[in-house]
């Protein structure tokens, strides 16, 4: 059996902080209402980089937070538009920070214990907590707290493993994360949905060993979940799961390509659907395939195509930018080596607005 690269989730951010050095490239394109986007970027001597693109103008900015080389989460903008939180090593142990980028303000929210560590930060739709995963050894419980530091809670009481960040509903009254079960040599997952003003928490869905998939995203009506389902054979398809009966169907029962992620639309109801295209010519390595997908119609619309892995996808607030998170691949014998590469493209146009070498990146509300 043909084995193929299958990019199964944006996986824990701690493994695609080693980037290349920073260049803008700015191309023909339409003026965005929000132009600026926040993103990590490493030089050559592994100092990490926060940087400030403003689209507009062509501008790019280097804010020196005087922190460690790795970082280990999305920057994450506040209501405000002017401070950020995110998590990176300081001193080699784990620290959540608020920042705010050129007034050298940096303050330490929280720190990890000397045996732990903090991922899978998300911040609440309405800006005012942030949920992360805390891990002590081998046992890792979601947190919540306020953007300030206070009100620290825990949330999750299971003994299994943490593995993927917290999904907000839109309304923020839920959320939903993946947690992973060993059984000898098995393992299987199973989504948890939280109940956020009373903490309670249940099973939503459990995933058979046989697949594989990638982080839930929400849909606008707090409704039901999207997510990518890749079986043992390298075959994927989206997958709709409805909150309230916890059932799993195809999102395009019809399809026979390779779906691998869908992002809805902050401001309709529009989604981008990540395939990948695999060829004769690389049969271990896909390109990807940007399509959108109109639900009321079926109209699926291809509108970009490229040959890099795109392993993630963030619209803009105003819905009319896609900031994709693309993987150049190269293959050295059999293993697969990918360095991150950020790439701005317009959707009405179809084209690149803007390409940055880094990773880790958010547009500013």
């Amino acid at each position: 059996m043909m084995t193929r690269w299958v990019v199964l989730r944006v996986v824990p951010l701690v493994s695609v902080v080693l980037l290349a050095v920073i260049g803008v490239m700015l191309g023909m394109g339409r003026t965005l209402d929000n132009p600026v986007i926040a993103y990590f970027a490493q030089d050559t001597h592994l100092d990490g980089d926060l940087r400030l693109v403003d689209v507009r103008q062509g501008v790019e900015m280097a804010f020196d937070a005087e922190i460690g080389p790795f970082f280990l989460s999305n920057p994450m903008w506040l209501a405000n538009g002017e401070d950020m939180i995110f998590a990176a090593t300081g001193g080699d142990i784990p620290h959540i920070y608020r920042y705010k980028p050129g007034a050298g303000a940096l303050h330490t929210l929280l720190t990890a214990p000397a045996n732990g560590n903090i991922y899978y930060l998300s911040l609440a739709p309405d800006g005012e907590q942030v949920a992360y995963t805390l891990s002590e050894g081998t046992s890792g419980h979601v947190y919540l707290m306020n953007i300030d530091g206070t009100a620290t809670r825990q949330i999750t009481t299971i003994s299994e493993q943490i593995h993927s960040p917290v999904a907000w509903s839109p309304d923020g009254t839920q959320m939903v994360f993946y947690s992973r079960h060993w059984a000898r040599s098995n393992a299987w997952e199973r989504a948890i949905l939280v109940d956020v003003a009373s903490g309670q928490q249940r099973t939503l869905h459990q995933f058979t060993d046989q697949v594989s998939i990638t982080d839930p995203a929400w849909t606008a009506d707090s409704n039901a979940l999207l997510y990518g389902e890749t079986n043992l054979n390298g075959a994927s398809r989206i997958m709709r799961l409805d909150v309230n009966t916890g059932s799993a169907v195809p999102l395009l029962p019809d399809r026979a390509a390779q779906d691998a992620l869908a992002i809805p639309a902050p401001t309709d109801d529009r989604i981008a659907i990540v395939t990948y295209i695999y060829t004769e010519q690389q049969p271990y390595i896909p390109a990807s395939q940007i399509n959108l997908l109109d639900p009321a119609t079926g109209t699926l619309q291809t509108i970009y195509t490229t040959d890099q892995i795109v392993d993630g996808v963030q619209w803009s607030p105003d819905g009319h930018t896609l900031l994709l998170h693309a993987e150049p691949p190269q293959v050295s014998g059999t293993v697969l080596i990918t360095s991150g590469q950020l790439l701005l493209l317009d959707i009405d146009s179809g084209e690149i607005m803007l390409t940055l070498n880094g990773d880790l990146a958010a547009w500013r509300p």
